[in-house]
């Protein structure tokens, strides 16, 4: 569950980069594309906000190959871009309502994503066990070695069903 919410999380994080970033050359590029607000407190010129939507943009798709690499670094730097993206697309909603309420609900993905797998690594040990030697080659994400994930509580000597995954036995059921 985790390593593939992580992978969903570095896939959407690497198209909101995209998004931001054509965002940003639109707006660097100028035209009628945005709305220009009256009396907006925040108001920037539209290629100063381009600027900052590519620059955003390139940080999340970089962060994003990161993470499809598996190192942590790229999980704590997708949390920092997400909140970032998502503050600065609600100061852009004036300019692009619907593409920055696209991109916050992406963003709120992603920082929920990394942390639910930052948890499952804290609490499974994998950052131990992998430091360890633990964990075998490329196994980074939590739940992709049967000593991280949560089958380390079933015997070893347990029934695997056809795909491999050992099976739990039920409780015992008490008759009363």
């Amino acid at each position: 569950m985790a390593r593939s919410g992580a992978v969903l999380a570095a896939t959407v994080l690497m198209l909101a980069g995209v998004l931001q970033a054509i965002e940003g050359v639109a707006a660097i590029a100028g035209g009628d594309f945005f709305t220009k607000p009256r009396h907006y407190l925040f108001s920037l010129p539209i290629s100063g906000w381009g600027w900052i939507h590519l620059v955003l943009g390139v940080l999340l798709v970089l962060t994003g190959l990161g993470l499809f690499s598996g190192a942590v670094w790229a999980a704590y730097a997708g949390m920092t871009l997400a909140v970032l993206s998502a503050v600065d697309n609600f100061f852009f909603l004036p300019y692009n309502p619907v593409g920055a309420i696209v991109l916050i609900a992406a963003d709120m993905y992603v920082l929920w994503a990394l942390t639910a797998m930052l948890r499952d690594r804290v609490l499974t040990g994998a950052d131990a066990e992998f430091a360890a030697g633990a964990g075998g080659a490329g196994e980074r994400w939590p739940g992709s070695s049967s000593t991280a994930g949560p089958s380390r509580h079933v015997a070893a000597d347990a029934p695997a069903t056809p795909t491999g995954m050992p099976v739990r036995p039920d409780p015992p059921s008490s008759t009363v």
